[in-house]
């Protein structure tokens, strides 16, 4: 294991059981490299961001029809909305598998894509229901 992910497994640890062992000021850089190499293996997995104006249920749902992968183990898919600094949503789809877990590609990225939209339609804002996070079969 990577001294970045030992150090973070210990400060989890700290964090659950008290404030003994969690970071101080001296421990900076460390959780600066260890937050470039989330965001780079965030981007890694999902190297291409489309940018829309506006989703659609349609788009969305269809996306997962359109895209399915010729792989046995895709059982549902899965829209998770974040709110964007900038305003509107990035959002993700990904395929699961029966057991709502991810179902990665052979290189190890998930089957998915990324996105960044203004609006969601009133269809699709309407299948959130207040959540941000939506299972599909």
């Amino acid at each position: 294991m990577s001294p970045i992910l030992e150090k973070t497994r210990h400060w989890l640890k700290a964090l659950r059981g008290g404030r003994e062992g969690l970071p101080g000021p001296a421990d900076l850089e460390l959780l600066q490299q260890l937050l470039r190499e989330a965001r780079a293996a965030i981007e890694g997995a999902f190297p291409s961001l489309v940018q829309l104006e506006q989703l659609t249920y349609e788009e969305a749902i269809g996306w997962f029809s359109r895209e399915r992968p010729a792989d046995s183990r895709v059982a549902k898919g899965a829209i998770l909305r974040v709110k964007a600094e900038s305003g509107g949503w990035l959002v993700t789809q990904v395929f699961l598998d029966a057991s709502l877990s991810l179902v990665l590609r052979p290189d190890g990225a998930p089957w998915g894509r990324r996105l960044t939209v203004v609006a969601l339609d009133e269809e699709l804002e309407s299948l959130f229901d207040g959540d941000d996070l939506v299972v599909v079969e």
